[in-house]
């Protein structure tokens, strides 16, 4: 058995934590949440990962699960459309599968066996992440709508406050006036 030395162990341990350092870095630069907004080439209005305005004022929702007879299409858009205050049987609402596949996507509930809010400290931080790496935009188990909940409704929300902001800017009132 060969021995180990004081400086390769110290030289070791410093290429370990400089790999563990930039792969946590680079980790935290995938967007999990999926709140930043864009505009696309053909004019749509992307305000985040799940609602996107087209150019012809219809509003998109993106769904990235599959349909097995749960009702995924129309639950998890419904979590969305309650905090838009938008009806989900408007004629204006497009509910369709997704052609990107964005790290916000992920099933995280499949991919850390655990249910969103029992995902806690840096373990499950970084399981979401590599999840995310792939994405991970799994169906099964009952888990798309504990998985999507809470991320669905923040996205739902967050779009309302993004339109009201716009609105306000557009029309020189304060976005506290609003309502939607």
């Amino acid at each position: 058995m060969k021995k180990i030395t004081r400086r390769v162990f110290l030289v070791a341990g410093a290429i370990a934590a400089g790999g563990l350092a930039l792969g946590s870095g680079y980790l935290a630069t995938l967007d999990t949440d999926g709140l930043s907004g864009a505009v696309a080439e053909d004019g749509t209005v992307k305000l985040n990962a799940w609602v996107h305005v087209r150019p012809d004022g219809k509003i998109l929702l993106a769904v990235p699960r599959v349909e097995m007879g749960q009702g995924v299409y129309t639950s998890l858009p419904m979590l969305i459309a309650e905090e838009l205050d938008f009806p989900i049987d408007s004629p204006d609402l497009i509910i369709d599968h997704p052609t990107e596949l964005l790290p916000a996507y992920s099933n995280f509930t499949i991919a850390t066996f655990k249910r969103p809010e029992q995902q806690s400290g840096p373990l499950d931080w970084t399981m979401r992440k590599v999840a995310a790496l792939f994405p991970y935009i799994g169906t099964g188990g009952s888990t798309s709508v504990v998985d999507a909940y809470q991320s669905l409704r923040q996205a739902g929300a967050t779009a309302r406050e993004m339109l009201k902001q716009a609105a306000a800017r557009r029309w020189q009132v304060d976005a506290s006036e609003l309502t939607t």
